[in-house]
């Protein structure tokens, strides 16, 4: 182990460019930088092979001289990383991304020297919160909500019935087993069955067409020449017969809206009762979404009374996100769109970033200001909900984000969410 003294110090020297930028110039000792510089040529001298030498049995100037940019890229990769934290340490600040390093001088005999660039967040005060208040908008909840509720409600608890005395018709489910052979190589496709919504908009027409009417034992043969840019790989501009072959056909049945069918989805003492509760939970949530709206209004009005400097980094990393996740197409794969959409869809990424990056200033600012607090307990219970919602065992989601160091990430997230109900209850008028 490498003893450390007064004399291996790196100098640091900090200089603040603006609100958000500050750059560091760090000088690492002549003889700290030898002795790392040896360390490096000890341990590539052992693994080198070099022409005419055994792996490690090539003479140490031989191997310092045909590798001295790889060992002085060793030392720089060794000592500034760590001279950085030491530096940062010592001043207590907090970069929002890691140091980027430039301007590098070394050669072997020679100090270290370099700087580090990085960006933090600006210093600003708010503005009274009193005096930026806003009225909460009120969205009340009417009995044609209600039923729209309940309706929702009867078609999760639909039955399906088989049909008697008449064939498919749209909205139907009809079970088939399906038999596909290509036209053109005569070959067939193994057979498959399938359960299929008669009338369904992104069933091929022709299939809508053969299921209308069809009744179970029917068989409807029938061809489609598909285009090539069909979602189906196998059918993706083939031409083909299918052979469809009815097993049932169901009708989806709504239950009545009865007291009988309230009682059977929870604790409800009947239809009214239901109704009741819907209503109070429908408004409840309104009216949560109101505060948040107003919250969102708030922080916007805060924000037009000042002149905030945002981190270049962080926005540009917001707008990457942005753009990325708006060219990703439900597949998976990057959509492809003409120049001009792209410009005008970087723009908007560029502004939605800034805005997101300024709200979380300002929320960041507001907790602080109110000495709000996450506990260890409050952050186990969101990853406890996590877990709940993604059906995974919650130690194994809180051993993930231990492990990725994600602890951090979501202990800010319920932080601004906590700063966002402080202005929920605070400052907006009912």
């Amino acid at each position: 182990m490498t003893t450390r003294t007064a004399d291996d110090t790196p100098d640091a020297s900090f200089r603040v460019i603006d609100a958000t930028r500050r750059e560091i110039d760090i000088e690492i000792p002549a003889a700290a930088a030898a002795r790392e510089f040896v360390s490096a040529l000890d341990r590539t001298a052992a693994r080198v092979k070099l022409d005419g030498f055994r792996a490690g049995r090539a003479p140490r100037d031989m191997v310092k001289r045909i590798l001295s940019d790889d060992l002085r890229h060793s030392v720089i990769e060794a000592l500034a990383p760590r001279a950085i934290q030491d530096a940062l340490r010592s001043r207590a600040v907090s970069p929002l991304e890691p140091p980027v390093i430039r301007d590098v001088r070394y050669e072997e005999g020679d100090p270290l020297r370099f700087t580090a660039s990085f960006e933090v967040w600006p210093e600003f005060d708010l503005p009274d919160l009193r005096s930026v208040q806003v009225r909460k908008k009120a969205v009340p909840v009417g009995d044609t909500d209600v039923d729209a509720a309940l309706d929702s409600l009867r078609q999760q608890t639909a039955v399906f019935v088989p049909v008697e005395g008449r064939g498919a018709v749209d909205g139907d489910y009809v079970a088939v087993e399906l038999r596909t052979r290509d036209l053109q190589t005569k070959r067939f496709f193994p057979t498959d069955k399938h359960v299929l919504l008669a009338g369904h908009a992104d069933n091929d027409p022709a299939l809508n067409a053969h299921l209308a009417g069809i009744q179970p034992g029917d068989i409807r043969t029938f061809q489609i020449a598909y285009p090539t840019a069909h979602p189906n790989r196998k059918l993706a501009g083939k031409s083909v017969e299918h052979s469809l072959k009815a097993l049932s056909v169901k009708a989806r049945k709504l239950p009545d809206l009865d007291d009988e069918w309230a009682r059977g989805l929870g604790d409800y003492a009947g239809l009214e009762d239901l109704k009741s509760r819907v209503r109070r939970e429908l408004q409840a949530g309104r009216d949560h979404q109101a505060r948040r709206e107003a919250a969102e209004e708030m922080i916007q009005a805060i924000a037009d009374r000042m002149a905030l400097p945002l981190p270049t980094a962080l926005v540009e990393r917001e707008a990457e996100g942005i753009l990325s996740e708006a060219l990703t197409g439900p597949d998976g794969k990057t959509v492809r769109i003409p120049p001009a959409e792209f410009e005008a869809l970087r723009a908007e990424a560029a502004r939605r970033a800034e805005r997101k990056v300024r709200n979380h200033m300002i929320l960041r600012k507001i907790a602080e200001a109110e000495r709000l607090e996450v506990s260890e307990e409050e952050t186990d219970d969101e990853i406890r909900r996590l877990a709940r919602s993604h059906n995974v065992p919650f130690a194994r989601l809180r051993e993930t984000f231990d492990a990725e160091d994600r602890r951090g990430e979501l202990r800010t997230s319920l932080l601004l969410k906590k700063a966002v109900d402080f202005l929920a209850r605070s400052a907006i008028m009912d």
